[in-house]
């Protein structure tokens, strides 16, 4: 495996059918992409989960359209079963890089909704 050429490259993942222009002509070459592939480590399966997050704490899910390494349908099937709050977006696996703007969209939902506000203390009584 071959180090990335840049740090635009590093953040890349399996299965990405970009539709994006790229500021170094050739890192985003089909062999280029395959070697600057990290692979995950398989101790994530030994990981014991005793209660899962969504099951009781919010989330946000943007299914992306275009997707060929995980189909729609099991997106959409994945986050009604966490109850998010869904939008979707045409847009390939790597939707974070092809069309951000839909990412950044959701994120900024899910932040506001989410704003904890300081409460003030209750003014003081004379005695």
């Amino acid at each position: 495996m071959t180090k990335p050429h840049c740090e635009f490259c590093s953040g890349l993942f399996f299965g990405l059918y970009l539709e994006i222009e790229h500021p170094h002509k050739g890192c985003l070459s089909p062999a280029h992409v395959a070697q600057s592939q990290v692979p995950w480590g398989l101790n994530a399966l030994n990981g014991e989960v005793t209660e899962a997050s969504w099951r009781t704490k919010p989330s946000w899910y943007l299914v992306a359209t275009d997707d060929r390494m995980i189909p729609p349908a099991a997106q959409r099937f994945m986050s009604k079963r966490a109850g998010s709050t869904v939008r979707e977006s045409p847009g390939s696996h790597a939707i974070y890089v092809s069309r951000p703007a839909p990412v950044v969209a959701l994120i900024e939902q899910a932040a506001a909704s989410h704003v904890v506000r300081p409460r003030l203390a209750p003014p003081r009584t004379k005695r």
